[in-house]
């Protein structure tokens, strides 16, 4: 066996390491930031599609519970808008016509308020403004006005009050809250 004298290396130096940047240490560092980029990008473009399924998700879950609550009150909605609401306009026709009358032309000129309703409201008008004892309004008949619609007049003022018209935009309105079935073909 020959021996011979081994010798080592010594590592511990006070001098500052300083890398050794090649062409290759730099081609690596810039292959590496572009892959970094490439990849937090893909995460990016990933984590914004999963949201937008969630909120898509999350809309069509809404549609789907307003169109289940619609379908429930449908019914309800559809009788309150065809029965009920003509049913209460016709009924408080001549007490919101004798309030509009009052609030309106309680200090209007001293020339007397014409109003003209249809020949079926003159009778109950005159009842309900029978407890009032001043001249100041004057009740005509005016054939062309339907049941549930007057005309107040006075010198400069003129106000139509249509219950019909009113009573159906309510009746549109309400109808407008059922949304129409969906037809699967289109999703």
């Amino acid at each position: 066996m020959i021996s011979s004298p081994l010798s080592f290396e010594n590592f511990d130096t006070d001098a500052p390491f300083e890398p050794l940047e090649t062409a290759e240490f730099l081609r690596g560092v810039e292959e590496g930031l572009t892959r970094a980029k490439a990849s937090a990008a893909a995460q990016q473009t990933a984590a914004l599609s999963e949201i937008a399924a969630v909120l898509a998700d999350m809309g069509f879950g809404f549609a789907e519970a307003r169109q289940q609550l619609a379908a429930v009150l449908h019914p309800l909605i559809l009788q309150v808008a065809d029965t009920i609401l003509p049913e209460i306009a016709r009924e408080t026709f001549a007490a919101h016509l004798a309030d509009t009358v009052e609030q309106t032309f309680t200090n209007a000129a001293s020339n007397p308020v014409s109003i003209r309703v249809a020949p079926t409201f003159a009778d109950m008008l005159n009842e309900a403004m029978s407890d009032n004892q001043t001249a100041t309004f004057v009740f005509a008949e005016d054939p062309a006005l339907a049941p549930g619609q007057a005309v107040l007049q006075n010198d400069e003022i003129y106000e139509m009050l249509d219950l019909p018209a009113l009573t159906t935009a309510l009746q549109t309105a309400l109808h407008g809250l059922v949304t129409p079935e969906r037809n699967p073909s289109y999703g």
